[in-house]
C-alpha cells in the first residue's frame, strides 16, 4: 500500500488489529496501534474497544485502564461495550471494587449501564460471595427499568448456595419456576449441587424431575419445525448426523423412518435419539419396546444417562402391575453400581429403609456387589 502511495485508514489499521488479536498476538497489535499516529491515522472507539476486550481476555486488565484513560483524555467517551467488557475484566481478575466504582460512574460521565452490566456485575459480586452487594446492584437495576433475566437469577442462586444460603436459593428457584424466566440448565445445576452439599436430597431430586420435564416439554413443542428443517437439509442433499431431539414427541412413525434411515447411512445414533424413542414408546404405553431400546443401547455400547432412566422410572411407575417403589429403587441403585458411585448407592438404600421398600432379587445382588468391594 504504501509503494502504490496508498495510505491506510483507520478502517484498515482496525482490520489488522482484530486479525492479530484473533490470533492472539496482542503484543503485535500493540505495535499496530502506537505506529498508527505516526502516519496521521488516529484510533476511534473500535480500535480502542477490540483493544480493551482481548487485553481483558487475557487478564491484563492494567493495560486496559490505560487505554481506557487515554481514550477519555483523547475525547472519545467510552460506550457501553467498552465499559461492561473492562468491568467485566476487573470482575475476572477479582478488583469488583474498582468495578463497581466504574458501574457508578458510568451513570454520571459516560452512558447508563444496561442488561449485560448489570449481568457482569451481579455474577462478580456473587461469585466472592459478596451478596448484599449483589442484591442492592440488582434494586438499582430494577429502578432503571430491567427486569431479571435468567443469568442474574442464576448468579444469585449460585452465590446464595456458595455462602451456604441454600434456603434464600431455593426461593429464588422456585420464583422462576412460578413466575418466570424459566431456569436454564446452569440455574438447576446450581441449585441441584447446592442442595446436594447441604444434604437436601429430597429437593435435589424434586428440581432433577423438574428439570428433566422441562427438557421433553421443550422437545415436543418443537416437532414439527424440526421435521420442516430436515426435509429442507434432504432436499439441499445434507444428511443429519442424529435425529432430532423433538421428532419422537410429534409424529412417532416418521421419527422411526429418521431413526433406520441413520441406520441405513451408516450414522451411530446416540443417548439422545435412544432417550427420544424410548421417551416415545413410552407415551404410547408400549413399555416392553421401551425396553428393547434400552436393551439395545448397552448392548451396541451406550451407556444411558440420568435422562434416559427418569424416562423408564416414570413409565414403570404408572403400570398398574408393577411395583413402583422397588423397580424405581432397584433402577437407580443399577445406574449407581454400574459406575460405582457408592455414595449415591448406599443414599438410595437409605430412601428405601426410611420408605419401607422390601428388597426384591435384583436388589440382593446389587448388596452382593457391596460385599465383593468390601463396603459391607
Amino acid at each position: 500500500m504504501k509503494e502504490m502511495e496508498i495510505h491506510p485508514d483507520v478502517v484498515t489499521y482496525n482490520t489488522l488489529i482484530k486479525a492479530s488479536c484473533k490470533r492472539d498476538q496482542i503484543e503485535e497489535a500493540l505495535v499496530i496501534f502506537h505506529g498508527m499516529r505516526h502516519v496521521h491515522c488516529f484510533p476511534n472507539i473500535v480500535t480502542y474497544s477490540t483493544l480493551i476486550d482481548w487485553i481483558c481476555k487475557r487478564g491484563r486488565v492494567d493495560e486496559a485502564l490505560v487505554l481506557f484513560a487515554e481514550m477519555i483524555q483523547t475525547g472519545i467517551f467510552p460506550d457501553i461495550i467498552v465499559c461492561s467488557t473492562l468491568i467485566n475484566g476487573l470482575c475476572m481478575v477479582g478488583r469488583e471494587d474498582e468495578a463497581l466504582r466504574l458501574v457508578a460512574g458510568m451513570k454520571h460521565s459516560y452512558c447508563t449501564p444496561d442488561i449485560f452490566t448489570y449481568n457482569t456485575m451481579v455474577d462478580g459480586l456473587c461469585k466472592v460471595e459478596r451478596i448484599d452487594e449483589a442484591l442492592g446492584l440488582v434494586g438499582k437495576m430494577l429502578q432503571d427499568g430491567h427486569l431479571l433475566n435468567c443469568y442474574i437469577y442464576s448468579s444469585l442462586i449460585n452465590g446464595f448456595c456458595k455462602a451456604g444460603k441454600t434456603d434464600k436459593a431455593y426461593d429464588l428457584f422456585v420464583q422462576m419456576m412460578e413466575f418466570g424466566p424459566l431456569p436454564d440448565v446452569v440455574t438447576f445445576n446450581s441449585i441441584i449441587d447446592g442442595l446436594c452439599k447441604d444434604g437436601r436430597m429430597d429437593k435435589a431430586w424434586n428440581c432433577f424431575h423438574d428439570m428433566s420435564r422441562r427438557v421433553y416439554n421443550q422437545m415436543s413443542n418443537r416437532a414439527k419445525e424440526a421435521f420442516t428443517l430436515i426435509s429442507e437439509m434432504e432436499n439441499r442433499g445434507h444428511v443429519p448426523d442424529h435425529t432430532p431431539k423433538s421428532l419422537t414427541a410429534g409424529d412417532f412413525s416418521r421419527a422411526l423412518s429418521f431413526f433406520n434411515k441413520m441406520l441405513d447411512e451408516g450414522l451411530t445414533p446416540n443417548v439422545v435419539t435412544y432417550s427420544c424413542l424410548i421417551d416415545a414408546h413410552c407415551k404410547k404405553g408400549e413399555i416392553d419396546k421401551a425396553l428393547k431400546y434400552f436393551s439395545k443401547m448397552k448392548v451396541v455400547g451406550i451407556a444411558p444417562d440420568v435422562v434416559t432412566y427418569n424416562i423408564l422410572i416414570g413409565s414403570l411407575c404408572k403400570e398398574n402391575n408393577l411395583d413402583p417403589d422397588v423397580i424405581t429403587y432397584n433402577i437407580l441403585l443399577d445406574t449407581f453400581r454400574e459406575r460405582h458411585d457408592l455414595e449415591k448407592t448406599f443414599w438410595v438404600m437409605d430412601q428405601m429403609k426410611k420408605e419401607g421398600c422390601a428388597a426384591s432379587d435384583a436388589t440382593v445382588r446389587i448388596l452382593d456387589w457391596l460385599v465383593k468391594v468390601g463396603k459391607m
